[in-house]
């Protein structure tokens, strides 16, 4: 709300941990301790100091990567794709608001870096709502996924992607808007009109590099080839 991206950015993280036990999704896995012989026979020791105790290095657990499985039985476990992509998506945001205040490349390469790894959380978010939602979640998480993908592609000046990104995201809020009741209806106009200013932007350097009225052209071919994507969605709702 007041573009706080860091603080945003621990509220994602906090709320991964506790899903993560809630869920019972661990990285954490026990360490293999190897076989070990029979210890000798402790002499006498007469110094009353005695010799540190050495440490064992490591402690009792090791990283186990975990992946997001399709037969999940806990309601929240896909909030764990959401927080991931939120999280990477603000710290990408965050970076991108530093590198605007110091001349450092390597904060705009780590922001898309950030921005990319958003977008692979929010496939595999559309994924589980794909595969366990009903199909009108499954609209809204393939909206947010080709948003966050539309603005990769933007950070990146992919612009003929970033606008199909965003050609699909405004169709998918059209047709939200047909079937939402007034409560939501304001909140996808609002993010419909979000997205009509970056259209409009990517438009303005589509023409700029190609010609004006290429970008027009543009999203009528996207249109006409995606006419029986738009009653196959029209169908989900």
């Amino acid at each position: 709300r007041h573009n706080n991206y860091q603080k945003y950015r621990r509220y994602c993280a906090n709320r991964l941990r506790t899903l993560r036990k809630r869920v019972k999704f661990s990285h954490r896995a026990p360490k293999a301790q190897p076989a070990q012989a029979p210890a000798p026979a402790k002499k006498p020791n007469n110094n009353r100091r005695g010799k540190a105790a050495k440490l064992q290095k490591g402690g009792a657990h090791t990283f186990k990567q975990q992946r997001l499985q399709l037969d999940f039985e806990h309601l929240q476990y896909p909030y764990l794709a959401l927080f991931n992509a939120e999280r990477a998506w603000a710290y990408a945001m965050q970076l991108k608001q530093d590198s605007e205040n110091v001349d450092n490349p390597r904060l705009r390469f780590h922001s898309l870096q950030r921005l990319r790894k958003a977008v692979f959380w929010s496939k595999k978010l559309a994924e589980l709502a794909s595969a366990r939602g009903d199909e009108r979640t499954s609209l809204e998480c393939d909206a947010y996924a080709a948003w966050l993908a539309g603005n990769a592609d933007m950070e990146s000046d992919n612009w003929q992607q970033a606008l199909e990104h965003f050609v699909k995201t405004q169709t998918i809020y059209k047709q939200l808007l047909q079937v939402s009741s007034v409560v939501e209806q304001d909140l996808f106009s609002k993010r419909m009109a979000a997205v009509t200013t970056q259209i409009e932007f990517i438009q303005y350097k589509i023409d700029l590099n190609q010609g004006k009225g290429s970008s027009a052209e543009l999203i009528a071919k996207m249109t006409s080839a995606k006419s029986g994507g738009l009653g196959m969605l029209q169908s989900k709702l």
